[in-house]
């Protein structure tokens, strides 16, 4: 028998939902609406289409708006959880300290440090709307190790029109792949530049 009707299936759910609420998935929540999640990913609900999750944990991130020039205006969005986890944010969209060499098309400053959204090479390749999504990232999960928060910045089909940012407990993506409940696609990714073979895909 598979995992599909088996008693395997809905252990590894309830397992799921357990380390989720222990990693603080809905711990922003009240107590009925927690408890309202944590019964929906034990009954087989993908964890981030909760309704409630979103601007808090969840927030939407189209990779073409921020290629071009959404980068700060995104940022502004997620500031007021970033601070309530111990990182207020300052953004520059004409820093000073900028380095000639580094040939930026399009850069902003977040609490003082340069991050290169785009260099002239990148600007209109095919993967521009995925850098866009992930260095801004990869700048605020940097900032949060410094302020000693327990969170971090994740991604969901980053580069993507319909791509989205989490603000999560690292435990989180871990116990869903622990789970084996999903495909990789469908588990938050840590911020990268490093090219994927598509990015769109």
């Amino acid at each position: 028998m598979g995992w599909f009707g088996n008693s395997k299936l809905g252990k590894a759910r309830r397992a799921l939902a357990r380390e989720l609420a222990e990693a603080g998935l809905w711990a922003h929540l009240s107590p009925d609406i927690r408890d309202a999640g944590q019964l929906a990913v034990a009954a087989g609900r993908f964890p981030f289409s909760f309704e409630h999750l979103g601007e808090t944990v969840m927030f939407s991130m189209d990779g073409e708006n921020l290629a071009e020039g959404g980068v700060e205006e995104f940022l502004q969005t997620i500031s007021p959880e970033l601070e309530r986890h111990g990182l207020p944010l300052e953004t520059d969209i004409n820093p000073g300290n900028v380095d000639p060499a580094d040939e930026a098309s399009y850069l902003i400053g977040i609490n003082g440090v340069i991050c290169v959204i785009l260099t002239e090479e990148e600007d209109d390749s095919p993967y521009s709307w995925y850098l866009a999504a992930v260095r801004p990232l990869m700048v605020v999960n940097d900032l949060l190790g410094r302020a000693g928060s327990a969170v971090r910045m994740f991604t969901l089909s980053a580069g993507e029109n319909d791509g989205s940012a989490l603000l999560l407990d690292p435990r989180i993506p871990a116990a869903m792949r622990e789970s084996g409940l999903f495909e990789d696609r469908d588990i938050p990714a840590y911020p990268s530049d490093n090219i994927p073979v598509n990015p769109l895909v």
